[in-house]
């Protein structure tokens, strides 16, 4: 540094999957409890530093490996031995302490779905799989453009497709499952319960976090309804329907304040080709907000349709998500009659 200044670091925010801050180095490498796991270049012009007197600062953006865990210790060090540590944001660290209140992942092998780029529960630590809709390989332009880091997305250990989850897991059964902003994107959330239900044990615990309708882009959107519940579970939807696509994309502009002809142009014929060709177009086939949630669930108990016990319906210290802890009840079994 210019006049024999010192190196200077601050980690500014500490994710499960990625570590953000400046430095006055011209290059970092980032720890994870002592072990190198990647390098990195702080090389994005950060105003705020110059402002601040602090000569020859930039920014960085460091991907991680793996998803940290509340015990992990990350840390950036210069080449001169400098080093700055940080743990989880306090935020961070509760929202995974709200969504494993009743799960130990390192006593029960558990299965967490729709992982994605950003799993929960990190492989490295606990005895967990990761099942999803389609491979990686088809992931990756699924996502492309949507926000996805692409190096991150984990290999599924069970690709579903359009079938079961029980021939897909190959009869496994799991202590426990977590889900996080996935039951939003299901078609079918009845059968998507039922599908988690016949690969869980007897009492395990599904956790779920979810997006706050209200409080996202789906905030000029109805939330959803147990006939539309119900419709799509006889319908057995296994790929969002034109329904569906054209209410989340209408309701996207809307909130964004785009041009709403415009959009519903695009979606139907976006929905038109989804329906000619097969094409899986992601979309929030569904929309909640916690009052709407319990009310949906209580009625689907109420019909027969539920096979799971409500635990709990909580927060994080996320204000755009809740939380939904549900139980494997093994009296409550699916009727024959109500099967799709």
């Amino acid at each position: 540094m210019p006049g024999g200044a010192a190196t200077r670091h601050c980690i500014d925010a500490c994710t499960q999957h990625q570590l953000s801050g400046w430095s006055t180095a011209p290059a970092l490498t980032v720890l994870v409890n002592d072990g190198p796991v990647a390098t990195v270049v702080p090389d994005v012009p950060r105003g705020d530093l110059a402002e601040a007197g602090i000569v020859g600062g930039h920014g960085f953006t460091a991907h991680l490996p793996r998803p940290l865990w509340l015990d992990d210790v990350v840390a950036v060090r210069g080449p001169d031995g400098s080093t700055q540590a940080a743990r989880l944001d306090q935020a961070v660290a509760g929202r995974i302490a709200e969504l494993t209140r009743f799960i130990d992942p390192a006593t029960s092998r558990g299965l967490e779905v729709g992982a994605l780029d950003r799993p929960l529960i990190p492989k490295a630590r606990f005895p967990v799989a990761y099942l999803d809709q389609a491979s990686r390989a088809d992931l990756v332009p699924r996502y492309r453009g949507h926000g996805v880091i692409e190096a991150a997305l984990v290999e599924p250990d069970f690709v579903v497709g359009e079938g079961s989850y029980a021939a897909a897991t190959g009869g496994r059964r799991f202590g426990y499952a977590v889900a996080s902003h996935v039951v939003e994107h299901v078609p079918d959330m009845v059968g998507w319960l039922w599908q988690l239900w016949s690969v869980l044990e007897d009492g395990a615990v599904l956790a779920l976090a979810v997006p706050h309708a209200e409080r996202i882009f789906d905030s000029r959107r109805r939330l959803s309804s147990m006939a539309e519940l119900v419709d799509a579970y006889f319908s057995r939807l296994v790929r969002p329907s034109p329904r569906q696509i054209i209410d989340a994309m209408i309701g996207s502009a809307l909130h964004h304040g785009a041009d709403v002809r415009d959009q519903t142009f695009h979606a139907f014929h976006k929905a038109n080709h989804s329906r000619k060709t097969g094409l899986y177009v992601d979309q929030h086939c569904n929309t909640f907000t916690p009052d709407s949630m319990a009310g949906l669930l209580a009625d689907l108990d109420h019909c027969g349709l539920l096979g799971f016990e409500l635990l709990r319906l909580g927060s994080t210290p996320l204000q755009d998500e809740f939380t939904v802890h549900l139980r494997r009840r093994a009296d409550k079994t699916l009727r024959e009659d109500l099967r799709p």
